[in-house]
């Protein structure tokens, strides 16, 4: 890492590795995902299956999906190599070790139009955006494509240097009004198969909802500092 992307990090509080992962690493597991989809009647094909998940709420569906869709066989080392490992101890300053491990973060197609009302915003650590030191740094790897409003994470940047944002955000309201008139950056985790997005875990963060018509293939880790 160069001393601009360490103090980019520390500022906005993430940095994406564009085409870390090359196809031959994500394919296998993108064809996981479409294959265990499959086995459980709910999206093959280009088309739902089933509508057992309709009766969720979109953002509770992704938890779902990642308790029925199974992982295979060693997923967290083939998901976090440890070059990888290794650019988020460089950009935290510090050794790092998992947290727990690596989950899916599926979402189906066609939920709903896109909008910034109704999001999930938090953060997932104690002490939130008024921590004082980086408690640890979360991984979004993104196994298949994934499009604007196609159901990517999305964050605040530098929301770790505002303890209020949350606050306001999850008062409700117009949040892409509230982000401009505060001079704020909406981060979409949006790419290509193979991209990685490494975030300081005090950003606040939300689900997004998928308009896409395809399901979002992204999965997740998260490593704490040591000291």
């Amino acid at each position: 890492m160069t001393p601009e992307q360490t103090q980019f990090f520390r500022d906005r509080g993430y940095h994406c590795l564009r085409g870390f992962y090359g196809q031959a690493t994500m394919e296998p597991l993108r064809r996981h995902v479409l294959d265990e989809l499959k086995r459980l009647r709910i999206w093959a094909s280009g088309r739902k299956l089933s509508r057992t998940l309709d009766d969720i709420p979109h953002f509770q569906q992704i938890g779902r999906l990642a308790q029925m869709v199974h992982k295979p066989r060693d997923f967290q080392n083939r998901l976090i190599a440890p070059e990888l490992v290794a650019a988020m101890c460089a950009l935290a300053g510090t050794e790092l070790v998992s947290a727990q491990d690596a989950q899916w973060l599926l979402s189906l197609p066609h939920q709903a139009d896109w909008s910034l009302s109704g999001l999930n915003w938090h953060v997932d650590v104690d002490g939130g955006a008024q921590a004082k030191r980086l408690p640890g740094v979360q991984a979004f790897v993104l196994l298949d494509d994934v499009a604007p409003r196609g159901g990517a994470t999305l964050a605040i940047a530098g929301s770790h240097r505002d303890p209020g944002v949350r606050t306001w955000l999850q008062q409700g309201g117009d949040a892409g009004q509230q982000l401009r008139a505060r001079g704020l950056e909406l981060l979409e985790m949006s790419g290509q198969g193979g991209d990685v997005y490494l975030m300081d875990m005090r950003l606040v963060h939300t689900p997004s909802i998928n308009a896409a018509k395809v399901p979002r293939m992204m999965a997740t880790a998260r490593y704490f500092a040591s000291t």
